[in-house]
């Protein structure tokens, strides 16, 4: 979305979404991207598809989508309205990423081709004996006077 070249700089009546950069907040406006700017979103992550590379040429992305030039301007919370843009895209493309990201994995839990079945416990001193805590019947408990009977 090649954008025409603006003459005038942004203000603090510049919009954003909307509503004027000067009362934006955290919260408004809501950023609802166009189908050329989703598109551009695209273009960005085709380009950066390495972690690391992610964020790289914010301020090209910024231009592309519109919404560059509001560098030194405050809003309503008492922050930069290009810090809060800056955040935004960067959730935007995070979350893209990790939607593209669950697209290509496969299902993690295939359906089991046979039942599960369970094997009782094994003692670690002698394979293939009963587990400890099962005592032969009949036999005396070292250390102490009780015969166990069936």
């Amino acid at each position: 979305m090649a954008q025409p070249e603006r003459r005038l700089p942004r203000t603090p009546n510049s919009l954003i979404f909307d509503v004027r950069a000067r009362e934006t907040t955290g919260k408004k406006p809501k950023f609802v991207f166009t189908e050329a700017q989703e598109a551009e979103f695209d273009r960005h992550i085709a380009a950066h598809p390495a972690e690391a590379t992610k964020y790289w040429d914010m301020d090209d992305l910024l231009r592309r989508l519109d919404l560059d030039g509001f560098k030194g301007i405050i809003n309503m919370d008492y922050e930069d309205c290009h810090c809060m843009i800056v955040a935004k895209v960067k959730r935007k493309i995070s979350t893209l990423r990790a939607f593209q990201a669950r697209q290509r994995l496969p299902n993690p839990r295939p359906p089991p081709e046979q039942p599960l079945q369970h094997t009782p416990p094994q003692s670690p001193f002698n394979p293939g004996a009963e587990p400890e805590y099962e005592r032969p019947r009949g036999e005396f408990i070292v250390g102490y006077n009780i015969n166990i009977i069936d």
